[in-house]
């Protein structure tokens, strides 16, 4: 079994791996609540940076505070 720590290192790019460490990676996922909400977290804020660099050109600082206070919402939500 793979360790929080590896699985940190290889959960990035998911799609290139074979199939059975995907299956790891999974696996791992399932039994570690840490890991999985470390998962959670990070795709929370790739989600919110996404839209801040849509937004970015026509933004305005009250913009951007509006996502960092939906991104902390959300992470709480599911802390």
């Amino acid at each position: 079994m793979l360790s929080c720590k590896e699985i940190f290192k290889l959960a990035n790019d998911q799609d290139k791996k074979p199939l059975f460490l995907k299956m790891e990676i999974a696996a791992h996922m399932l039994m570690c609540k840490h890991c999985a909400r470390y998962r959670d977290h990070i795709k929370i804020m790739s989600e919110n940076l996404q839209k801040l660099h849509q937004k970015q050109s026509d933004s305005s600082r009250e913009n951007i505070q509006e996502i960092e206070k939906k991104t902390l919402e959300e992470l709480k939500k599911r802390a």
